[in-house]
């Protein structure tokens, strides 16, 4: 299920995957067309980021 902490913003890539910043200081991605109950594909987050509360994501 997906539960999200407080999110800041979304983006998405050229290929449809969504990422959302969290108030945790992480990034979900979603792969398109992903439900409400799907969990990320992918967590970006960790003492190696350096993400301080991410107000955006902006995948490159």
């Amino acid at each position: 299920m997906t539960q999200l902490n407080g999110p800041f913003g979304v983006n998405f890539d050229s290929s449809g995957n969504l990422y959302v910043a969290q108030f945790n200081s992480s990034v979900l991605v979603f792969p398109p067309n992903s439900s409400g109950n799907q969990p990320p594909t992918a967590v970006i987050s960790g003492s190696n980021t350096t993400f301080d509360l991410p107000t955006n994501a902006v995948p490159h």
